[in-house]
C-alpha cells in the first residue's frame, strides 16, 4: 500500500467519494486502490483538524490551544468509533 504524501488526484477523488459516502471510510478506501481504511480515516482527521487550528488563528491571534484541539480532535475521534461500532459491529443481534 502506498504511504506517500497524497497526490492532487487523490485528495480531488476523497473529497469526491467524501461527499458522496460521508465517513464511510471502508468504502472510500476500496475506490482509492492505494490507500487502506486506515490511511483514509487518518486523512479525514488530519483534514478536520486542520481546519479547526486554521479557524482558531484569526489575524495572528490563537483562539483554542494547540491542546484543546487535539482534546476536541481526541473526543471527535471516539465518537465516530462509537457511531461506526454501531452501524458496523456487533449490536444488531436478533433477541
Amino acid at each position: 500500500m502506498k504511504s506517500s504524501k497524497w497526490t492532487e488526484e487523490e485528495q480531488k477523488c476523497f473529497e469526491h467519494y467524501l461527499k458522496l459516502y460521508h465517513t464511510d471510510f471502508r468504502l472510500i478506501a476500496e475506490l482509492l486502490p492505494n490507500r487502506t481504511y486506515t490511511q483514509v480515516r487518518s486523512h479525514y482527521y488530519n483534514q478536520i483538524k486542520r481546519k479547526l487550528e486554521q479557524s482558531n488563528n484569526i489575524n495572528g491571534h490563537t483562539i483554542m490551544e494547540h491542546n484543546d484541539v487535539d482534546s476536541l480532535f481526541s473526543k471527535l475521534s471516539n465518537l465516530l468509533q462509537v457511531i461506526e461500532n454501531g452501524i458496523y459491529g456487533v449490536h444488531n443481534i436478533k433477541k
